[in-house]
């Protein structure tokens, strides 16, 4: 229990090393306990050892196939692997049980975009700022780079600017912001963001 419970902490103060070694002790006495699993599996994707995160969600999955959490957390996995038709299945079934989970439909509507289906995706952004995520800045640059594609230069400017309000110390909104001025054919404007960008980056 001890050795749980000081797992759990690792995890929290993003320690995922120590927080992995110290679950892996706990579960060779108790190789069935769901939550060190989930724990451990958490602490492989935040370290960004996203495969062995994926294999061990993906055996949590299987025994437990309505459990929302493992649809969710594997979703993610597929995501970072970019494969997202298989993130799309994942989310769909876990947006069936709830539906107004706002992080869950804005990657959603991220895979969507990035699989080319720009009228999907743009739905899909918008339902996800109904939903709680207006004041994601990400939903708005979505909605930029869908716009962007369609060349409804005015739009894709109103949302990158939306975005970055949102999100004032991000240069890649600020970069984004610029490169929608830039194909708008307004340089001065487009000069400035990116300069913006490059002091945000720091290097």
């Amino acid at each position: 229990e001890a050795l749980a419970l000081i797992g759990t902490y690792f995890l929290k103060a993003e320690q995922f090393d120590r927080a992995i070694t110290t679950l892996d002790k706990f579960l060779e006495t108790h190789p069935g306990n769901v939550s060190a699993r989930v724990n451990r599996a958490n602490a492989l994707f935040r370290k960004g050892d996203v495969d062995r995160a994926g294999q061990e969600y993906e055996r949590l999955l299987e025994e437990q196939p309505d459990k929302s959490r493992f649809l969710y957390n594997l979703a993610s996995v597929r995501i970072k692997q970019d494969r997202c038709p298989e993130a799309l299945l994942l989310l769909d079934r876990f947006l069936g049980k709830e539906a107004k989970n706002g992080p869950a439909l804005y990657f959603r509507a991220d895979c969507l975009l990035k699989l080319g289906q720009y009228e999907e995706a743009r739905a899909a952004f918008e339902r996800a700022g109904v939903e709680g995520q207006n004041s994601n800045p990400w939903v708005w640059y979505g909605l930029s780079r869908v716009a962007l594609r369609k060349k409804a230069f005015d739009e894709a400017i109103e949302n990158a600017k939306k975005a970055q309000d949102l999100g004032p110390s991000e240069p890649e909104l600020a970069a984004w912001l610029g490169t929608v001025y830039r194909k708008a054919k307004r340089p001065a404007e487009a000069l400035g963001w990116h300069d913006k960008a490059v002091s945000l980056q720091g290097d």
